[in-house]
């Protein structure tokens, strides 16, 4: 777990899930900090045998200079020898630095990360927003372009989740058109699916219960083949969605949501958005987050 918002650090630190923890006193162990500070970064596993760590900036700093953004783009941490390295130099296309999307790393080690947008924190003069996909082949770095054919409007702030049959499925968020004047919520009925080993782009209408749209949601995947959501809220009012949490079922065709009754013997979890997820054996972990949103 890295950085924040707002006031970027370069906090870097991990829980030991081997060890029974009270989540009232959580067991966190600080790392050495990273070598810049940044709020928005984008990260995903990758390199070889998935033995590092991508970051991508976002509003990403320097350490010495905090209102400077840094010359390197793309960072790394390697799992093994713990230790931070700027990325070396890219082949293929250039990066652009945005933020507020969400990059998923497939079997191959290859990184899929589609629309999001920048601005003037990012080092922009307006307000840009996209629609196209980036791929960044972690091992041999070189990014390639993903097709141009019948992609979804720019989109930000959606979760998107790799299937066992390499599909990405992106749900939620908002989209707009090039011009970013305007954003719309998107309908969590709406499924932009991207096929990555087909290179090719279709939507799906998924059926079942009703679902509020939202944005800032987190997702997790499980055996089954169901991805769980949890959290958001619907941007043009900053209501929090309902309901909270929500179960979209992708063995089934088209993928069906459902509403799950929640047996807590704890204190449920407020309404959040901009958090995290993680799913370890049979528990999702969810951590952080807010219940105010930042708008490109």
């Amino acid at each position: 777990m890295i950085n924040g918002i707002l006031s970027p650090t370069g906090d870097v630190f991990y829980i030991d899930l081997t060890k029974p923890f009270d989540t009232t006193n959580v067991p966190y162990v600080a790392k050495a900090a990273s070598p810049f500070s940044c709020a928005w970064c984008l990260s995903a596993i990758g390199g070889v045998n998935q033995s590092k760590i991508f970051f991508f900036a976002g509003l990403m700093v320097r350490q010495d200079l905090p209102n400077v953004l840094t010359t390197s783009m793309i960072y790394s941490f390697d799992i093994k020898t713990q230790t931070w390295s700027p990325a070396p130099a890219m082949k293929g296309m250039a990066y652009t630095r945005r933020r507020e999307l969400q990059p998923v790393t497939d079997k191959d080690e290859k990184i899929y990360m589609f629309g999001g947008g920048s601005d003037m924190l990012l080092g922009f003069q307006t307000i840009q927003v996209y629609n196209t996909m980036s791929i960044l082949n972690s091992v041999d770095n070189t990014w390639t372009a993903g097709p141009l054919i019948n992609p979804p409007l720019s989109k930000i702030d959606y979760t998107a989740t790799l299937l066992p049959n390499g599909d990405i499925v992106y749900i939620g968020g908002s989209q707009t058109d090039v011009n970013a004047i305007h954003f719309d919520v998107i309908s969590m009925n709406k499924i932009d699916i991207y096929d990555t080993i087909g290179n090719t782009w279709s939507t799906m209408t998924a059926t079942g219960e009703t679902i509020t749209e939202r944005t800032g949601h987190t997702a997790v995947l499980n055996k089954k083949g169901e991805i769980i959501i949890f959290g958001g809220v619907y941007a043009p009012t900053l209501v929090a969605s309902q309901p909270q949490i929500a179960v979209l079922d992708t063995s089934v065709n088209p993928f069906r949501w459902s509403i799950p009754i929640v047996n807590s013997k704890e204190i449920n979890p407020p309404p959040l958005i901009f958090h995290t997820a993680n799913l370890v054996e049979n528990y999702m972990i969810v951590a952080f987050g807010n219940f105010y949103i930042l708008f490109l």
